[in-house]
């Protein structure tokens, strides 16, 4: 009977530091992914509450969440923030930067979602780029904790092409000046 329990006893532990390891490997490797995933399952949400679908590829409503392929955070400054709030809201923003369709415009415009609750804030202000195959998920977290998200229409060229200087040069008209720019790695 003992060595019964001692063999369960044995097989618990085992399980139980193999399910730590699981765990560990489907985690993401960074807060401010998880943060990104979550403000994408709000937008999801919000999409299939207000019963907005996207067309043919773009059409989040089976997008995984954690799906995010590549992703970098931008260090900005509390002027460059000020300077982006400037501009509007990030539906307005993303007015001006989905300009090149229409209909996804309007639909993600309607989709930008805020909140004052960015535990990943740090007291630093970033902008989150999580790239999805036909997403940018735009991810904007100021130092008090306020942040905002909306969705730019992208596809694999852009994909393709993300890089550090590709980023600068889509930033630049937004927030000129001088932006840190950290890749994050993606666990697969």
């Amino acid at each position: 009977m003992k060595k019964l329990l001692s063999w369960i006893l044995c097989m618990c532990i085992c399980l139980a530091g193999m399910a730590g390891a699981f765990a560990e490997e489907a985690a993401p490797a960074d807060a401010r992914l998880v943060f990104a995933a979550d403000c994408m399952q709000q937008i999801k949400d919000l999409a299939a509450e207000k019963e907005i679908k996207f067309e043919r590829a773009w059409d989040i409503s089976e997008l995984d969440k954690d799906a995010i392929l590549k992703a970098a955070v931008l260090a900005v400054t509390p002027e460059q923030v000020a300077m982006a709030d400037g501009m509007g809201t990030l539906a307005d923003l993303s007015r001006m930067i989905n300009v090149f369709n229409g209909d996804y415009t309007e639909k993600a415009a309607a989709l930008a979602i805020e909140g004052t609750d960015a535990a990943v804030a740090n007291g630093e202000n970033f902008v989150i780029f999580a790239m999805y195959e036909y997403h940018i998920l735009l991810t904007l977290v100021r130092s008090d904790g306020t942040w905002g998200s909306v969705l730019l229409m992208s596809d694999r060229n852009v994909l393709s092409q993300f890089s550090e200087e590709a980023i600068r040069t889509m930033v630049q008209p937004y927030l000129p000046g001088d932006i840190g720019i950290e890749i994050l790695e993606i666990n697969p």
